[in-house]
């Protein structure tokens, strides 16, 4: 027997992406980890303007306001247990104070549509298709922010509405974006206080509604984040002590599969420099400001000017400006 595992691959030809390309990220806490590699490999990315999403309905309201360019005013927050929240927005925009949240709220909103109007590349991460609504008012709601169960309905999200909710969103995209690249992926991120039963429905459902999306758009791509890691890396040890997220070494699996799948061929020498320059950034002298750390800075900003010229889209000038002040220390 040659293997004993199997390897997943995407089914879809590679995208060929380039390194000078914009992208956004929207979606589970799946979406804010690979986000973080797009923002450690130097990329032009903005992850998550409402904090962490979960399930696809959330997501595409969220798009639906950038598009509309309408931003949030006091009406549309919910004051409970003296603190203010948005019903589209995770709890880290929450605040005792109504224009303080409200500020966070709309100046994160402004950067994302700027960003949007940018965007080359689109990463949508489905969490879950269970979706709790407002009863007041109807509107799926991105959390709780533990405010009295009966304020809310749950339900199971079913294929046909997901697909409906986003053949309208992705025209939409498409019309403001004419060269949009919308990937779709569903999140490895086990929902287990569903339980094991409605977690896999969950996820079956929104499996069904990615590739029913890609088969209808020639700009939608589908990319196996859930499957490589109940198919290829299939064991507890890729996990972490919760036994719900994939940790980092899962991760780092999944990025260089996306890497390899996104990215042209052309890019391996960005991905590989930048890699190193991260790493150099990153250490930590036993003694600052001695010989070896100041000769290492200097050798270290040798490699960001380098870079700089090879990779005009890359904006080292913070980095410069420090390695400059650590190689004039003492």
């Amino acid at each position: 027997m040659e293997t004993f595992r199997t390897i997943v691959t995407p089914s879809s030809a590679p995208l060929q992406r380039r390194a000078s390309d914009v992208f956004l990220a929207i979606g589970s806490c799946f979406a804010e980890r690979i986000g973080q590699c797009l923002i450690q490999s130097r990329l032009d990315a903005l992850v998550n303007a409402n904090g962490i999403l979960y399930n696809p309905f959330s997501m595409s309201t969220a798009i639906c306001r950038l598009l509309d360019n309408n931003s949030w005013n006091r009406d549309d927050l919910i004051e409970f247990d003296g603190c203010w929240h948005s019903p589209e927005h995770h709890g880290q925009f929450s605040d005792d104070d109504c224009d303080s949240c409200l500020l966070r709220i709309n100046e994160r909103f402004a950067q994302a549509r700027l960003h949007l109007e940018r965007t080359d590349v689109l990463i949508l991460t489905f969490g879950t298709s269970f979706v709790y609504f407002l009863r007041r008012s109807g509107q799926p709601v991105a959390n709780c922010h533990r405010m009295p169960a009966d304020w809310f309905e749950r339900r199971g999200v079913g294929v046909s509405e997901i697909v409906e909710a986003y053949h309208m969103l992705i025209g939409r995209l498409l019309e403001l974006r004419p060269g949009l690249a919308v990937i779709l992926t569903v999140s490895p991120v086990r929902h287990l206080r569903d339980d094991a039963c409605d977690n896999q429905l969950s996820k079956s459902r929104l499996i069904v509604a990615a590739q029913a999306l890609a088969e209808a758009y020639t700009a939608v791509h589908y990319f196996p984040a859930y499957e490589i890691v109940m198919d290829d890396l299939r064991d507890y040890r890729f996990y972490e002590a919760d036994m719900v997220h994939p940790n980092d070494v899962a991760i780092a699996y999944i990025w260089e599969k996306f890497r390899c799948w996104c990215f042209a061929g052309g890019t391996d020498d960005y991905f590989a420099a930048v890699a190193d320059l991260h790493q150099r950034l990153s250490h930590r002298p036993r003694q600052v400001g001695s010989l070896a750390h100041r000769e290492f800075t200097r050798a270290t900003a040798v490699l960001a000017e380098s870079l700089q010229r090879r990779f005009p889209h890359l904006d080292l000038s913070g980095e410069l400006s420090q390695l400059a002040g650590e190689c004039e220390l003492p």
